[in-house]
């Protein structure tokens, strides 16, 4: 059994974005995240991951995570815990909720789990680890 649960926020341990689980399927973890607008999936070895180190995340990401998730309600703006675009709720069922975005000039939906959202007015990154997010993004020109 895993210690890692839906929606923490996991890295490579050789480095990499940070990423959200979305579940875990035998020895293997499916992450999301977000390069700008296009959302990305892939299986990775749960003995390849870490979680997040806590001083990445912004005071108001780990309170939220304190104090629990919250209702996340149709129309509100949300995003992925580890980044990403503002998407719009368009149907919660309690556990998956399914979210819409634009990916360049089209729209998109997903499901998430709803432990991998959280409501846009929180902010996910630590000051400090966003301004080095935009700095890496500088650098390779995305």
């Amino acid at each position: 059994m895993s210690d890692y649960q839906f929606g923490q926020i996991v890295e490579l341990k050789s480095g990499s974005p940070m990423m959200t689980l979305n579940s875990i399927d035998g020895d293997e973890a499916i992450c999301r995240w977000f390069s700008g607008e296009k959302l990305n999936e892939y299986r990775f070895p749960l003995v390849g991951l870490i979680p997040t180190d806590t001083r990445s995340l912004s005071d108001d990401l780990l309170q939220y995570l304190i104090q629990g998730p919250s209702e996340l309600h149709v129309g509100q703006m949300v995003t992925l815990m580890s980044g990403g675009p503002r998407m719009i709720v368009k149907s919660n069922d309690g556990a998956d909720v399914l979210c819409l975005w634009f990916s360049g000039k089209k729209p998109t939906e997903k499901t998430f789990p709803v432990t991998s959202l959280i409501p846009t007015e929180v902010k996910p990154l630590s000051d400090r680890q966003l301004q080095d997010h935009i700095d890496g993004a500088n650098e390779t020109g995305t």
